[in-house]
């Protein structure tokens, strides 16, 4: 059967065992708490800092490697790019801004970029899911397999049981990072202010998720707008609904019924899917890689959402990783064919596809200079919301929410093989 990256070893290399880095890097960073002299605050800074320039920086270079370094790409795309790219970052900044009152300005703020960050997370954990998913559809298309329902079942095997460690870690620790603990562990004394900024924060959701709806609605023939209006609309919409029912009736009686659907879910889709497919009498039979990402998927989240690891810093990096890994190698295999084949003009696109070694800098380069910028800002103004400088780090954290917002929007709409056949063609 045909693969996604040119052979059997590179599909099973890149996207199936890349899951093992997850749970190595794991492994790396209790060996360098528990067995160096480094301690908890340096182990995790070494881990993440080899992390964001090697893995993460580069996943992020690959896209604009795709996007904004070919030249025929923005000549055809680059009013929309812009206007996405400037509305998109601009948007977590303007929420930080309006949310942020004059009473308590450095402990609001705070509070606010904690909110932003747990909404780009969630919406990230989408984001990891849906690459996933988008390599089982190119093995569904590789092997031929006819569109007889099981599509409809593997998708909802996917979402659901990944999601169900997801909720059931965040029911259970929801605290994930340093800034999280104003949102969702406040002291006593701050909690009505806390739950008044909740309430103000799903208004702006809201409002926001209505507006993408209706954009969605109206240029509902625009591919960079239709599609993705109208899915993060809703996203917005839920999480605007989701965090109202929480004020009202608490975390556990919100969080445990959607955990309970989605255990329900993963058996009706599995059951389900495996009547389908014995059901199924001709050929051609499933492709073999779309089972191996998909239970490889699963067992990663599952087990590593699951592990009882104070820093979920390292569990999100954990599950984030084997992403990076699969996006890079699937950029570089698509950027030699398409570009190899192609006679327009794609300018550094084209010459970082054919030069590896250019490609490896630029993206080493880049992860060390967004990284730097990211977490320099946190290092340079600490960690105390009472500084002077917190409101500035607050502002510089929610510029990068907007940059990893707009990454997940690019993916969304540069990857259309079923409607755009050179993409189409070229994987």
């Amino acid at each position: 059967m045909e693969t996604i990256l040119g052979s059997s070893d590179q599909d099973r290399r890149y996207l199936v065992l890349c899951v093992l880095a997850g749970f190595l890097l794991v492994v790396v960073h209790d060996h360098l708490e528990a067995r160096t002299s480094l301690g908890p605050a340096a182990s995790f800074l070494v881990v993440f800092g080899v992390y964001a320039v090697v893995f993460d920086g580069p996943h992020f270079f690959a896209t604009y490697a795709r996007t904004l370094l070919d030249r025929d790409f923005m000549k055809h795309n680059g009013r929309w790019y812009t206007a996405a790219f400037t509305v998109i970052a601009s948007l977590p900044v303007a929420t930080l801004w309006i949310l942020t009152d004059d009473v308590r300005p450095a402990f609001s703020s705070q509070l606010v970029l904690g909110m932003l960050l747990r909404l780009a997370y969630v919406f990230g954990f989408y984001h990891l899911v849906m690459q996933n998913w988008g390599f089982i559809v190119l093995y569904r298309k590789k092997a031929g397999e006819p569109d007889d329902g099981t599509e409809r079942w593997e998708r909802l095997l996917l979402v659901a049981g990944s999601f169900f460690p997801f909720l059931r870690m965040a029911r259970d620790a929801p605290v994930w990072f340093g800034v999280d603990r104003l949102a969702f562990a406040p002291a006593a004394e701050d909690l009505p202010y806390v739950v008044a900024r909740w309430h103000s924060m799903a208004d702006v959701l809201l409002l926001v998720g209505v507006g993408l709806l209706l954009l969605g609605v109206l240029a509902r023939a625009s591919a960079p707008l239709g599609a993705p209006a109208r899915h993060t609309g809703l996203f917005l919409v839920a999480c605007a609904a989701l965090c109202r029912l929480i004020l009202r009736f608490g975390a556990e009686a919100v969080l445990d019924p959607l955990i309970a659907a989605c255990g329900v879910v993963v058996l009706i889709a599995a059951v389900a899917l495996i009547v389908a497919v014995a059901r199924r009498r001709a050929l051609p039979r499933p492709h073999p890689g779309k089972w191996a990402v998909l239970a490889s998927t699963l067992v990663l989240y599952n087990a590593l959402l699951a592990l009882p690891i104070d820093n979920k810093q390292i569990v999100a990096i954990g599950i984030t990783i084997p992403h990076n890994i699969q996006y890079v190698a699937f950029c570089r295999h698509f950027a030699g064919r398409y570009y190899g084949a192609s006679a327009g003009d794609h300018g550094v696109a084209a010459t970082l596809a054919r030069k590896a070694w250019l490609l490896v800098g630029a993206s080493l380069l880049y992860g060390l200079v967004f990284e730097g910028l990211r977490t320099g800002a946190i290092l340079v103004t600490g960690d105390d919301p009472t500084e002077g400088w917190a409101r500035l780090r607050d502002v510089v954290g929610a510029l990068f929410v907007g940059v990893v917002l707009h990454h997940y929007y690019l993916d969304s709409v540069i990857w259309k093989v079923r409607k755009d056949p050179v993409i189409g063609a070229a994987v």
